[in-house]
């Protein structure tokens, strides 16, 4: 796989005045991690079908194209073993705003919103900001594993009563894949307590090793109350063409939501070029799949195996899903506040922290996979040279007391 210089094109997380505004540092040999996005070109095949389309010189109104709906089925059938018709389908210009648009359209004011922390934090502002009532139960972390504390959530859903559950999954961050029995509990409480069930599934595709992730649309037949909110803009690497979807069972929550699409003037089909790309990429982008994961376990093993060997006390939690990686530092002795200091600061490795997902409990960074492996060299060299210089200061100030 060949890279190509992302500052050339401006992609945000390496954009010289993007991290001058973001973190007031010099931009010189920053490595920006902090967004979810990736460094990994797509294949000629995949943008020759983009290109083919933008050669055309037309870029008027557009209908949903059937060959987009065609590969659209056809990809959810392959990789999620699910049998949808495009009656299911609702399309937005991202999984945000699928999220908001569920909520906005399905659960009214004040009515309280049920999501497990950490999470990705947009999902939890957009509860905030359409005037829901967040109610948190935070996920359990324990030797660098993540579950869901079960008794927590039936006691918060029995004194709160929720209307609604979104859940992450594969979990941002953290990068867990629930099982088949924490899902099936998940939607045994929803529907016992008439909750709507609405799952963030745009990590879905990137599933690392051996492991196996299920979709929340396998369980339709146990509960109609569940949507997921989806697209392939991670397993491709297409945010900046602002496509997305949701998929639902009931035509009485189709129709709801249809409403509020209406009302934002929100096109019922994908744009121009969401659709092309996602065409060229459901037909062509398979290997590219396999490669990017490849490239994106390669990168999570140089972590785990040199942060073992040279700086045992920084422990990876290790994705099952996701091309992000949390890396817990409480065993550092090393606050958050010393820890933001020395990673931004001091070596500009610039990822993102526990508390940007909503979580204050928990010391760790986050670290996008999606990077030259000759970069994620650099990151846990200056990573490893920087905390292990901090604790030898350290221990010698303590010493000398």
């Amino acid at each position: 796989m060949h890279f190509h210089s992302c500052r050339k094109i401006d992609q945000k997380r390496w954009n010289h005045n993007e991290i001058i505004t973001k973190y007031n540092i010099s931009p010189e040999d920053a490595i920006g991690l902090w967004i979810a996005d990736s460094d990994l070109p797509l294949p000629r095949k995949i943008v020759r079908g983009i290109v083919k389309r933008a050669k055309y010189p037309y870029y008027g109104y557009q209908i949903l194209r059937k060959d987009f709906a065609e590969n659209l089925l056809l990809w959810h059938q392959k990789t999620k073993d699910v049998e949808l018709s495009l009656s299911n389908f609702f399309f937005t210009p991202s999984t945000v705003f699928t999220v908001a648009t569920i909520i906005e359209a399905l659960t009214t004011f004040k009515d309280k919103i049920l999501i497990c922390t950490p999470i990705y934090e947009p999902l939890f502002h957009t509860i905030e900001v359409l005037d829901r009532k967040p109610v948190v139960v935070p996920l359990i972390v324990e030797q660098n594993q993540i579950t869901f504390d079960f008794v927590a959530l039936r006691a918060k859903i029995k004194a709160e009563k929720p209307r609604a559950f979104v859940v992450c999954s594969p979990l941002n961050p953290g990068g867990r894949i629930w099982t088949k029995e924490e899902m099936s509990e998940i939607v045994k409480i929803c529907k016992e307590n008439s909750i709507i069930l609405i799952s963030d599934e745009i990590h879905g595709d990137i599933i690392l090793y051996q492991n196996q992730f299920i979709s929340f649309l396998k369980f339709w037949e146990e509960y109609d109350n569940i949507i997921v909110a989806s697209s392939i803009n991670k397993t491709f690497n297409l945010a900046g063409i602002h496509n997305g979807w949701g998929i639902v069972k009931s035509p009485a929550d189709q129709a709801k939501i249809a409403t509020i699409l209406d009302q934002r003037h929100i096109s019922s089909s994908p744009n121009i070029f969401a659709q092309a790309a996602c065409i060229s990429c459901f037909k062509y982008g398979q290997k590219y799949l396999q490669t990017s994961k490849k490239i994106y376990q390669q990168n999570l093993e140089y972590i785990i195996k040199n942060f073992k060997e040279q700086c045992p006390e920084l422990v990876p939690i290790i994705p099952e899903g996701t091309f992000l990686c949390c890396v817990n530092f409480a065993n550092t002795g090393i606050s958050r506040l010393e820890m933001v200091n020395l990673l931004i600061k001091d070596i500009k490795v610039l990822p993102q922290f526990a508390d940007d997902f909503v979580d204050s409990c928990h010391s760790f960074f986050r670290l996008n996979l999606a990077i030259k492996p000759r970069v994620m060299v650099d990151v846990c060299q200056r990573i490893i040279k920087i905390v292990n210089q901090f604790k030898k200061t350290e221990g010698e100030i303590i010493n000398e007391k």
